[in-house]
């Protein structure tokens, strides 16, 4: 809609202007020759230098100035005069010699018409030559206008997600006090559990291997993707032991992992927030997280159903976070939906790995 009245408002501006423009002309001529004006002549004329003006600056100077197709553009600006004086020729020999009103520009001999054809058709082809390198001008510095803005908005987000990496990495270092002493410590655990409880010493391993990979330092700034997805079953067992397997939760997995890359800890967000706000203990409505690769593209979907009652209280910092990572990481590679419905949460990511 917005579309359409652009168009006519533009419409309308072009249309007043040439009504401005005739007048203009023939005024001028009555002052100076004292001539009576043709009606028909002056419409059918300036029809035609209507044509030759919007010809070149709406089809030939885009299609081939444009592109630097110098011949194409040659041939095509001389058809155009050929075209054009043949139909003036045309209106003028045989169209206005009908009708019984006098012509102000008679044809007398080929010389004077071709002369005026050329003349006044040069004329307005100069005028759109002007016209479109005006619009040319303004279209490019809108665009200039229009790519500075993103770069600022992308540099801006890009500021603004670095400071919030930097918040986050001191809070890792604060609470990263000796990592090499915690897993040794971890071991020792292990070592002395394992004989009296196997199970309590499979959530010692289990809680090692979760902290080892959320604290691991990757310089190239990604993992492999098997390992972020035994990260997220290593996370659901180890909250599976803590609530003795009362939640109810149906992980699938399909197509190949294996020698494919992303981010670190992505994934997980999105479960994490499905454990905070979920009601895991319905087995009619189970926890649903699908994993799926096909080719380089990763498809992520949950679905658990809203816990009733007291909630958790979320900053939704994780998932904001997470949106950023994707933005700098994966920009124009990666849709994410999330829908909060009545009863139900649902996320779905589709990632270009």
């Amino acid at each position: 809609m917005f579309f359409y009245s652009q168009r006519f408002r533009q419409t309308c501006i072009h249309v007043t202007l040439w009504v401005f423009y005739i007048l203009y002309e023939s005024s001028v001529l009555l002052i100076v020759d004292e001539t009576t004006i043709n009606i028909w002549e002056t419409c059918l004329n300036f029809v035609l230098y209507a044509c030759i003006f919007y010809a070149n600056s709406l089809f030939i100077l885009p299609s081939y100035l444009v592109k630097r197709r110098y011949f194409h553009l040659i041939v095509s600006i001389i058809i155009l005069f050929l075209i054009f004086i043949a139909l003036r020729y045309f209106v003028v020999s045989y169209l206005l010699a009908l009708l019984p009103s006098k012509m102000q520009y008679p044809f007398t001999n080929n010389r004077l018409f071709l002369a005026q054809s050329i003349w006044r058709g040069g004329y307005f082809f100069l005028l759109s030559l002007g016209y479109f390198f005006a619009v040319h001008s303004i279209s490019t510095e809108r665009q200039r206008r229009k790519l500075a803005e993103i770069r600022i908005e992308k540099e801006q987000l890009l500021r603004e997600t670095e400071t919030t990496l930097k918040e986050l990495e001191i809070n890792n270092l604060r609470n990263q006090i000796n990592p090499h002493f915690l897993y040794n410590s971890l071991n020792i655990l292990y070592s002395q559990v394992y004989p009296v409880s196997k199970k309590a010493a499979h959530g010692i391993l289990l809680l090692s291997d979760i902290m080892r990979y959320a604290l691991r330092d990757d310089a190239s700034g990604k993992v492999m993707l098997e390992e972020e997805v035994q990260h997220l079953k290593n996370y659901i067992e180890m909250n599976q032991l803590r609530f003795n397997n009362s939640w109810q939760i149906k992980l699938e997995i399909t197509g190949n992992l294996g020698f494919r890359m992303i981010i670190p800890l992505l994934l997980i967000t999105f479960v994490e927030n499905s454990f905070k706000h979920g009601d895991l203990l319905d087995p009619e409505h189970p926890l649903i997280i699908r994993i799926t690769v096909e080719n380089d593209n990763l498809t992520f979907f949950s679905r658990n159903k809203k816990r009733n009652g007291k909630k958790e209280k979320s900053t939704s910092l994780g998932l904001e976070n997470t949106k950023k990572r994707l933005a700098i990481k994966y920009p124009n590679a990666h849709t994410l939906e999330l829908k909060d419905e009545l009863d139900f949460y649902t996320c779905v990511l589709h990632l270009k790995l």
